[in-house]
């Protein structure tokens, strides 16, 4: 089984047990030795230039080097994030920005195409409106004008700097984690601005202050809820692990709704991941034919050996001897494949069959599902049933099975997949890309459940119209 998953709150909670000369060093360490997609994405004297152009860079922001190191490889599961606290002269900063602001003055003279694009954005998750204006030649900056998280009016949240292709490398700031994360960016269109999986703004055609309080929030809590006596719509916006028992206790409680729907809209956008365990349970309602694991190759490192040994510790303390079992006979197996890879996954899962009358499940994704939301995807795919609507979603089911560390010196925290996903012609590589849709939902449309609901209302009357 793979699992991925997206920390929210930055609480430390794993550091690295043997504490190194810098915490540059480790993660290079880390990278070498126990990221499923070194020997994919780079070849050893690639790797040392790239380490030897940090290790001598004078870049005073020591997190945009790190980010260097990690951005090279494209990949969301090997990043590193830094906690974001505001100090005393932000505040002062944030009046400094509103000022200019206000005053419409620029640091480089726009044009026609740039002072279109200039103006207010809205985030998708209405959290946050931010004034974005070009600051130089090549950069653009975005400051906070109202948000719902903790940060001061004025605030600055993101800037945008060239990349390669024609793209941006966003330094972004989300206040609802808190993190800071520095990520690729594109303008999908001049009024789109994608990060990744990160963020999405979308520019507003007019801004009325206080504008923010009266859109709804986007809500991580999990619903199902009937739109009408044919169709169900049920919300994953999360599936971390701590939220799967959620999950049982919801489907269980609404299952004989859900067997008399004939449509599911299952909407699983900004879910950044977690476990497989939150949609097993819907496993009988799109089963059609035998659904089977995700193949995994497992890099056995020391690092993943380390990391049994302690989970097996923590069985021990608790008294835990079943699962303290089971960890030990996986301790053996990962140390008789040590610094090589072993095949997991592949067996069919044991699913209940049960009558029901759902005949369309429709799978929302976007940008943001990335994750354990795409295994979702690879999973339902095998359904007769399911359709994917919407866009491409963040491209982060290649590698998978998450090492996280907090670097002791600086308390950024690194993440390091050490499983990669069995790359066949039927399931190919997604990485950076993403999953496409069945069905793409533009951007000006802006009731997707809506379009979803219209799309098999128009597909119902065309088959009672043509018959059997």
């Amino acid at each position: 089984m793979i699992l991925a998953g997206f920390l929210w709150m930055f609480s430390p909670g794993l550091y690295a047990q043997d504490k190194p000369d810098s915490d540059l060093n480790f993660m290079i360490a880390k990278i070498r030795e126990a990221y499923a997609g070194y020997a994919d994405k780079i070849d050893p004297a690639t790797f040392e230039q790239l380490v030897r152009n940090v290790q001598q860079s004078k870049l005073a922001d020591t997190f945009a080097n790190y980010s260097r190191l990690t951005g090279f490889f494209r990949d969301d599961h090997l990043d590193v994030f830094q906690v974001v606290t505001l100090r005393p002269g932000d505040s002062a900063q944030a009046v400094a920005n509103l000022q200019t602001i206000h005053t419409g003055s620029t640091a480089h003279r726009s044009r026609d195409k740039d002072k279109a694009m200039e103006g207010y954005w809205l985030d998708d998750l209405h959290h946050s409106i931010l004034y974005l204006r070009k600051t130089g030649k090549e950069e653009w900056r975005g400051y906070v004008v109202e948000t719902k998280d903790k940060a001061p009016a004025g605030y600055e949240v993101l800037r945008l700097t060239p990349d390669t292709g024609g793209r941006w490398l966003a330094d972004y700031k989300d206040m609802s984690g808190p993190y800071r994360v520095i990520t690729r960016a594109h303008f999908r269109t001049p009024q789109v601005l994608v990060g990744g999986s990160y963020f999405k703004f979308k520019k507003i055609g007019q801004y009325v202050p206080g504008m923010l309080a009266s859109l709804q929030p986007f809500s991580y809590a999990p619903s199902i809820t009937p739109l009408d006596s044919q169709t169900v719509l049920v919300r994953m916006p999360d599936f971390g692990g701590y939220v799967a028992k959620v999950y049982d206790s919801l489907i269980k409680a609404n299952f004989a709704l859900l067997s008399r729907a004939r449509t599911l809209i299952i909407d699983v956008r900004d879910n950044a991941g977690g476990t497989i365990r939150c949609f097993k349970p819907l496993f009988p309602l799109i089963w059609t034919n035998p659904i089977y694991e995700i193949h995994g190759l497992q890099l056995c490192s020391q690092a993943v050996i380390d990391e049994a040994r302690d989970d097996y510790a923590s069985y021990r303390k608790a008294n835990d001897t079943a699962r303290a079992a089971k960890m030990l006979r996986l301790i053996d197996t990962l140390e008789r494949n040590k610094d090589s890879f072993r095949l997991t996954g592949g067996g069919e899962f044991p699913v209940a069959q049960v009558p029901n009358s759902v005949r369309h499940v429709a799978l929302v994704m976007d940008h943001g599902s990335r994750s354990a939301a795409e295994l979702m995807a690879l999973y339902f795919r095998q359904s007769k049933k399911v359709t994917f609507f919407g866009e491409n979603t963040g491209g982060a089911v290649d590698y998978l099975d998450l090492l996280q560390y907090w670097l002791p010196h600086t308390h950024f925290q690194f993440w390091c997949a050490s499983t990669k996903r069995e790359i066949t012609p039927d399931q190919p590589r997604y990485d950076g890309n993403g999953i496409p849709p069945d069905v793409p939902i533009g951007d000006d449309t802006s009731d997707w459940i809506d379009y979803v609901r219209k799309y098999y209302g128009k597909l119902d009357q065309t088959d009672k119209k043509t018959g059997p």
